[in-house]
């Protein structure tokens, strides 16, 4: 239906994530900012219609982080994480 829903255990919340969030969620898997950023580009490329706004990709991880759904590093070049709770 191209919507993805993550769950946010610790914070008990819901949050519905449209195409590129959910995109953008999946590539963080620990690789390097800009190792995540090319390949997001690459996958937009692949797509029909209009390229996203410049910018999506930064304004969009700053939103998942806000969220907590990842984690971000200090430095912008250093690696992105989704945030993977574990039981107690």
């Amino acid at each position: 239906m191209g919507t993805c829903l993550a769950y946010d255990p610790a914070r008990a919340r819901l949050h519905t994530l449209n195409a590129t969030s959910w995109l953008l969620l999946t590539l963080c898997d620990g690789r390097p900012r800009a190792a995540i950023a090319a390949e997001f580009n690459d996958a937009l490329r692949s797509l029909p219609g209009p390229a996203p706004e410049q910018g999506a990709f930064s304004r969009g991880l700053e939103q998942l982080a806000a969220l907590g759904l990842v984690t971000t590093a200090a430095n912008p070049h250093a690696s992105m994480q989704t945030r993977k709770d574990t039981p107690p």
